[in-house]
């Protein structure tokens, strides 16, 4: 019996006992990936199947109805992530979601349905993760994919809660990082005299004299390079991306993004230093076209492959790697000579909110937990800069504090009077 299109009742019977049931079916749409939703409930009379009926569709009304489909984690998430979430992100975020989705998640929660997922799931997930030797970053990054993801499947009904607001991300590793010490003030000038004349000049130069990214240098191109005024305008970022095939195998291109938020548009100063590698770098370049001949790829890129296309950023990290090994340089991260500007610059006495805009940061707040709570000298120069500032009050106070001559303190009582 149909209830206004929203809702039926019907008979069944139990070919072999001959039971009768009555079924209250809610249909209320499909799921992302073409299966109906009808959300059923058995009743031995009729009235209780009615009173089923009504109270499925109260409850659906309200957000609260359980309902029973058979969509997988793995199902709902490749359609999430290819059909809905490449909407909102980049293409490099939504492959990223979906190598960590493929990678973290699938071989051990995929074959679940959406609707079965609870939050004792999630954490045996974790631990087993932990188990097998995953950082904690790691497996809290796949934790907030499966979070999004789990809010896309209550959003359309296919969970009720989201089981993964249950659980807690795990501490995070305190001994296991990539970050390396930064250089030093003699490990830099040590490096920048090492690059001096090598395919690698300019590339750390820029590193160091501007903190920009890998990607933001390698990403220049010759109209962004103002010699005359001395400026630099970051405009683009160059990486590798990874590309998906429906079957989830990965095949890497070179593209050309925006920067990787919009304070990361920004104009930066060219030193004088950083100006003669300019120089050095346009000469070099014209020898690479010589040797080159007729291999030689005219671009705009003002660092290039021997050849003048873009240099592949992983080709450029071995090379550093080469570099340092060479030249007897403490090894670091390309990415470590970011942290190594922002860190003397601060020891420098730059001010805070120049090193964040030099940098890229979209908030203040980001440069300071990341670089201001390691720099001891900060603390330090708190107290001294306020005695300097304070300086012109030394005599003054010198003289207040001072003991004038055939003056004997005589000590008192609560109420001012000498004690005899």
């Amino acid at each position: 019996m149909a209830r206004r299109n929203i809702g039926t009742i019907y008979l069944r019977v139990n070919k072999k006992t001959g039971a009768r049931t009555f079924v209250a079916q809610l249909e209320i749409g499909v799921t992302p990936t073409g299966n109906r939703i009808r959300p059923t409930r058995a009743a031995k009379t009729y009235a209780e199947a009615q009173k089923n009926l009504r109270e499925m569709i109260s409850q659906h009304e309200a957000g609260r109805l359980a309902i029973k489909k058979n969509d997988t984690v793995e199902e709902l998430g490749l359609y999430w992530v290819r059909n809905i979430k490449i909407n909102h992100v980049r293409q490099s975020t939504a492959t990223d979601y979906e190598s960590r989705l493929r990678r973290e998640v699938f071989p051990y929660l995929g074959k679940k349905r959406v609707q079965d997922l609870t939050g004792r799931d999630i954490e045996k997930w974790m631990s087993t993760l932990k188990a097998q030797g995953k950082s904690a970053s790691t497996i809290n990054g796949a934790r907030r994919v499966l979070f999004q993801l789990c809010k896309y499947a209550t959003r359309q009904d296919l969970m009720t809660i989201n089981p993964v607001s249950k659980t807690d991300p795990l501490k995070a590793d305190s001994n296991r990082t990539q970050v390396q010490e930064h250089w030093s003030k003699d490990e830099v000038k040590k490096a920048l005299e090492a690059s001096i004349g090598t395919r690698l000049d300019l590339f750390v130069h820029l590193a160091l004299f501007t903190g920009m990214r890998r990607g933001e240098i390698l990403g220049l191109q010759w109209s962004d390079i103002d010699l005359e005024h001395g400026t630099i305008s970051v405009q683009r970022t160059l990486k590798e991306q990874t590309v998906l095939t429906p079957e989830g195998v990965g095949t890497s291109q070179l593209v050309v993004d925006e920067p990787k938020t919009k304070s990361g548009y920004r104009k930066l100063a060219i030193p004088g230093p950083l100006s003669n590698a300019f120089i050095r770098h346009t000469e070099g370049q014209k020898e690479l076209k010589l040797a080159a001949g007729s291999s030689w790829v005219k671009s705009e890129f003002v660092i290039t492959s021997t050849t003048g296309t873009a240099w592949n950023p992983n080709n450029l990290s071995k090379k550093f790697k080469s570099f340092m090994k060479e030249n007897n340089l403490r090894p670091i991260r390309i990415h470590d000579m970011r942290h190594t500007a922002a860190h003397l610059s601060l020891e420098g006495n730059v001010r805070l909110e120049a090193v964040a805009q030099g940098l890229g940061h979209s908030r203040i707040e980001i440069t300071k937990n990341i670089y201001a709570k390691n720099v001891p000298k900060l603390a330090l120069d708190f107290s001294n800069g306020l005695a300097e500032f304070l300086s012109p009050m030394d005599d003054a106070l010198q003289a207040l504090m001072a003991k004038p001559e055939g003056f004997e303190f005589t000590e008192q009582d609560s109420n001012g009077t000498p004690k005899r």
